[in-house]
């Protein structure tokens, strides 16, 4: 009998959020290594698809990891899940760039709305959530949309791996 093929969405805090600089620090390639081993424990548990918010901060380090391990596993997607057309626009231009090539390599894109709204951002998270067997987040889990991401998720019955990006634990939340 073939296993079923799972989807994983991908939620971290924004980088701006992050209690350290995502590039610089050495605790910041922990957290990669640490997401590495994460999100390659959901492809060995039959985890193929892939749903990303494509947020700057961790959602960006996700997409990474996946088409890393793409190479590794060639069976696996990413698809992305924006919240509205231009959320990039507003970034540096460095991690706008960067946003857009990593776009490239997507085996599908999600575009939810075309203009920002108040609660586009939740929407997305619900999307993320509602299209997923699992779902790995970066967040300590207090505050914010990945907070409520995490909460929806355990309401609704889904697998959650939240990896802490103060300490770098990782909590099975259900």
């Amino acid at each position: 009998m073939k296993a079923v093929k799972k989807t994983c969405s991908l939620i971290g805090d924004s980088g701006f959020l992050l209690p350290f600089e995502l590039d610089r620090e050495d605790r910041a390639r922990t957290l990669r290594d640490v997401i590495f081993q994460e999100t390659e424990k959901a492809v060995l548990t039959e985890h193929h698809r892939f749903l990303c918010g494509f947020t700057a901060g961790v959602d960006l380090i996700f997409a990474e990891t996946v088409l890393e391990l793409r190479r590794k596993y060639p069976d696996i997607a990413l698809e992305s899940v924006l919240a509205y057309e231009n959320e990039a626009t507003s970034w540096d231009e460095c991690t706008r760039e960067h946003y857009y090539r990593l776009l490239g390599y997507c085996d599908k894109e999600h575009l939810l709305q075309t203009q920002f709204s108040a609660n586009c951002l939740v929407k997305r998270n619900r999307y993320l959530v509602d299209h997923a067997d699992s779902l790995l987040t970066v967040s300590d889990g207090l505050l914010g949309n990945p907070a409520q991401a995490i909460q929806y998720a355990s309401v609704q019955g889904k697998h959650v791996v939240r990896i802490s990006p103060s300490t770098l634990a990782i909590q099975k939340i259900s």
